[in-house]
């Protein structure tokens, strides 16, 4: 503990206590309230018994007082609004004596005084709480023999007792503060000091411990937030997961699964895994007992697995020492009272995953769950944006905007773009005949096969009524013909209901075939080449493809 300068701007102030008038420069430490009293009555213990004689002017607030004096061995009550002088007898005890009452008692009991006499100087301990607080104590050591003087000297005048034996002792005290301070210093009060500040260093270490977790943890849920809270995109929500789990809370293996509640179970509906070990692949899923996943998302808490329980929770607990993992978390993703996922945490170290801090990871696993209804219902949005309710393809607004954008990118990097163009043939008669609803199950299945006939990358669009379009990137004319032919054929081949009363017999299709050739210069001439190809044929006898 440096020593301590303090400026003494008025020593005692009868209508404010010892405190409010004093100002120094004494470093304060900020303690609470109960490691201050411990470490005080340990203290005061720590003098008695290393230094016989060491004497103690002491003034305890009530909530400190017990404790106090069971550790130094006093039986008897010490009053709050009172100052004692402690010191050691001949046979090793300490004996008390009331040094008299300060007045406006009610300040007192939350001022803490300890004066420490016959170390080779004098030492002084002052702590005070807050106005409104006895969760935290400001403690100042004033070891300036000087003012310690003056303040023990200011104190003894006040101090209101009638009793010529209290009277002398306090002067006798005083004349000997003044008498101390010329003597020689040794080290004494450093070891004084020192035996107070490790009382509060042993606990003040598992305090800041936890304090540096709760922070640790607090800027892991801030980061997680920051990271996935706003993703809206289902695919790079996934990824932006696994990377800021990775980077906050580690793991070598995550699986993240997206549930939807059916009846009494919980249904996958879209799974994600992201494995770090050299085991497996990144297709690799760790599969829990079904009823052992029921129970974890019905209790909604969170679960610690080591090599101990592996094999009542997964199907295969071989898997794990197989993939050298060694510990899991498993965290129910609850999102307004529900699951609506699960997330899955291993880790090749021992213990990674700790059981105090479940409640933790639940936290997190409601950020994410949050995250995921966002993205769900973003996607929803987005689908009752552009796709076609009745036949489950994209409608025209989206075709439109697709179009332009892929027939751009075309002229930009001289690559190929064809499009289709169909209608359904004779489907006036069909639904005169068989009614709109049959009509609508007629265009459902042709959304159904045109998607079953098509690429990946290929859309398929409703462009109104019972027209459908096809955008093939990257296809030529020849292909795109290919494809056409390979359409119609399936449509033909299809058995729908009621379609002997069609003229032709059958349900069937008339296509259009357009390419966006370098002398086209917008997508709506490439449209245009595509409905005149369709019109030729219809002209041409229908149930079948045209070339523009």
């Amino acid at each position: 503990m440096p020593h301590t300068k303090s400026t003494i701007t008025e020593i005692v102030d009868n209508s404010f206590g010892i405190f409010d008038s004093y100002v120094g420069q004494s470093d304060p430490i900020e303690v609470g309230q109960s490691l201050l009293f411990k470490a005080g009555a340990e203290l005061i213990s720590n003098v008695f018994q290393h230094n016989e004689s060491m004497r103690v002017v002491l003034h305890l607030p009530r909530e400190a007082e017990e404790q106090t004096r069971h550790r130094i061995g006093i039986a008897e009550t010490l009053s709050s609004s009172e100052f004692y002088l402690l010191a050691r007898n001949n046979l090793g005890h300490v004996n008390h004596q009331s040094l008299g009452i300060l007045p406006h008692l009610s300040k007192l009991r939350r001022e803490y005084f300890v004066l420490l006499i016959g170390s080779g100087t004098a030492i002084l301990l002052l702590s005070k709480a807050p106005a409104q607080s006895t969760k935290s104590w400001q403690t100042h050591f004033i070891a300036s023999d000087h003012d310690v003087f003056k303040i023990i000297n200011r104190i003894a005048v006040t101090l209101k007792t009638t009793r010529k034996k209290e009277k002398d002792l306090l002067v006798t005290l005083s004349h000997e503060l003044n008498g101390e301070a010329t003597t020689a210093q040794d080290n004494a009060y450093h070891n004084i000091l020192n035996a107070f500040l490790t009382e509060i260093g042993k606990h003040l270490e598992p305090r800041n411990q936890r304090l540096e977790n709760e922070l640790r943890w607090t800027r892991t849920l801030n980061l997680i937030q920051s990271a996935v809270g706003w993703e809206l995109d289902g695919s790079r929500l996934n990824n932006m997961i696994a990377r800021v789990m990775k980077q906050s809370v580690g793991y070598d293996y995550l699986e993240l699964q997206v549930l939807q509640q059916s009846e009494q179970t919980f249904k996958i509906v879209n799974s994600f895994q992201h494995n770090n070990t050299t085991f497996g692949g990144p297709l690799l899923t760790v599969i829990l007992r079904p009823e052992k996943q029921e129970e974890l998302l019905r209790n909604r808490k969170s679960v610690m697995l080591d090599s101990k329980n592996a094999e009542d929770w997964l199907m295969n607990p071989r898997l794990m020492p197989m993939m050298e993992l060694e510990s899991a978390a498993l965290i129910p993703l609850i999102y307004q009272r529900r699951p609506n996922g699960l997330l899955k945490l291993f880790s090749r170290q021992p213990g990674h995953f700790a059981d105090d801090e479940a409640a933790r990871l639940e936290k997190i696993g409601r950020i994410i769950a949050r995250s995921l209804e966002n993205a769900r219902i973003h996607a929803l949005m987005h689908r009752m944006a552009t796709m076609d309710g009745l036949t489950n393809v994209y409608n025209h607004r989206f075709f439109a905007e697709q179009l332009i954008r892929e027939f751009k990118r075309a002229q930009r990097y001289k690559i190929r773009l064809s499009l289709l163009m169909l209608d359904i043939d004779f489907f006036k008669q069909y639904n005169d005949n068989n009614g709109h609803l049959q009509g609508d199950m007629v265009l459902s299945t042709i959304g159904k096969i045109l998607k079953s006939n098509v690429r990946e990358v290929d859309l398929v669009c409703r462009y109104g009524g019972e027209e459908f379009v096809v955008i093939l990137p990257e296809t030529e004319i020849a292909q795109a013909i290919v494809v056409a032919e390979k359409i119609r054929s399936a449509i033909e081949e299809f058995q729908f209901k009621f379609e002997q009363r069609q003229p032709n017999g059958k349900v069937t299709v008339s296509a259009g075939i357009a390419e966006g050739v370098e002398e086209i210069e917008s997508a709506t001439e490439l449209i245009n080449r595509a409905d005149l190809a369709l019109y030729r044929a219809k002209k041409l006898g229908r149930n079948r493809c045209e070339v523009y």
